[in-house]
């Protein structure tokens, strides 16, 4: 049993490495899902337990799929599970009313554009998904991609934006951007 533990030092250590020098969340993913294939087979429960909750923590993320994008939820949730890993928590249909946006884009309300932000968000039921993987935050927002779907078209093509969103305001979902912003999206949404 040692030699076993001896012998996977070399690999645990270079994808420790390699997981740490990324900035791709991506990346991060793949390697907690490669450290994951080589420790669990091992037999070192407590070994793969401690280095996954460490070094591969899962996170919770929320994905609201706006008016315009609900009619896609179905194919993107899809996507999402099957190609990336992320797992469904809770998710609900909500009907957002004035107050709810208030609360949810409190910090846009001085802006020009709010009224119209608050009209998109409330002329249609809306899906709350809370999701859970591996750098889940980051993992989502670089799927999600920018918030103008014109720009996603260039610069991230394979987003969600860049295939349904039509406009920097209706740009078919949203994604949260922190663990504090998961958990105050959560208490309004959910």
């Amino acid at each position: 049993m040692t030699r076993i533990l001896i012998s996977l030092i070399p690999c645990v250590i270079g994808i420790l490495y390699y997981y740490l020098s990324t900035t791709q969340p991506e990346f991060k993913y793949k390697a907690c899902q490669d450290l994951e294939r080589i420790l669990q087979p091992a037999g070192t429960i407590l070994l793969h337990n401690n280095i996954k909750n460490v070094v591969c923590p899962v996170e919770e993320t929320l994905l609201v799929f706006k008016p315009d994008g609900v009619i896609h939820k179905a194919m993107v949730m899809d996507q999402l599970h099957e190609n990336y890993g992320f797992q469904v928590v809770q998710a609900k249909s909500v009907h957002m009313t004035k107050e709810m946006v208030d609360r949810w884009y409190h910090e846009l309300r001085s802006k020009d554009f709010y009224p119209e932000l608050q009209h998109y968000l409330t002329r249609g039921p809306c899906y709350a998904v809370l999701l859970k993987r591996v750098d889940a935050i980051r993992g989502l927002r670089y799927w999600v991609g920018p918030t103008d779907p014109g720009k996603g078209k260039l610069v991230a093509p394979w987003s969600i934006r860049a295939h349904i969103g039509t406009s920097i305001q209706e740009n078919a979902v949203h994604a949260s951007d922190s663990k504090q912003a998961v958990e105050r999206e959560k208490a309004i949404l959910f």
